[in-house]
């Protein structure tokens, strides 16, 4: 794994223990995963603390990306957070409409992305699930250019209603080079390929309750 390249301040990184195919950070409590890592790694990151900034990591990194999220309540709002607090980066949402954005068709995505490019900035797509594959035909062959990230992976595995959407997506997620999926309460897949990428556990230490 090429993670050494992610870390940019290795002071907040309390312990740093490796196995077989897995790779544990806690971190200082309190610490987000940006204050530490320049960009998410690939493979199965659980996320053991919520709000530990995941999403926003990926967000606001200096490359393309793609950030799956399994409703369009929440990809909506990722995407005008962002847009809120950010001069650096801008998200394009794509998904059904919503009271802070409208659909986009095809044609209204490709001249976002290219809008992103020409004013210098790195792509961030947030799109909910059933729109993945509008983005991925709007970039075509381009597609290995960008990060893809599924958030909140537990959701589509414990709701039988995003049961055959997790299908379709991880069929989209194995055509890119890089990727990962992410939980705060990251389980067993039955997929195997998936299970044969490295684990990433972001914690925080374990403060010992003091006696009453």
């Amino acid at each position: 794994m090429y993670i050494c390249r992610m870390i940019h301040n290795r002071e907040n990184i309390i312990s740093e223990e490796t196995g077989e195919n897995s790779t544990t950070y806690i971190l200082k409590e309190g610490t987000r995963i940006s204050e530490t890592f320049s960009f998410l790694p690939n493979g199965r990151i659980d996320k053991k603390v919520t709000g530990i900034g995941a999403t926003y990591r990926e967000l606001t990194s200096d490359r393309h990306s793609i950030i799956v999220e399994p409703l369009k309540s929440i990809a909506s709002l990722k995407a005008f957070e962002l847009n809120t607090v950010s001069k650096q980066h801008r998200a394009i949402y794509v998904g059904s409409p919503t009271n802070k954005h409208s659909r986009l068709n095809d044609k209204e995505i490709k001249a976002e992305i290219k809008k992103a490019k020409d004013a210098g900035q790195y792509v961030k797509i947030v799109v909910v699930a059933d729109s993945l594959w509008k983005v991925i035909k709007a970039i075509g062959k381009d597609y290995n250019d960008y990060f893809l990230m599924l958030d909140e992976i537990d959701t589509f595995q414990t709701d039988s209603g995003y049961r055959e959407r997790l299908e379709n997506t991880m069929d989209d997620f194995f055509r890119f080079k890089n990727s990962c999926v992410v939980s705060a309460t990251l389980g067993n897949f039955s997929n195997p390929k998936l299970m044969e990428k490295p684990l990433i556990v972001f914690d925080y230490e374990k403060q010992e309750k003091a006696d009453q």
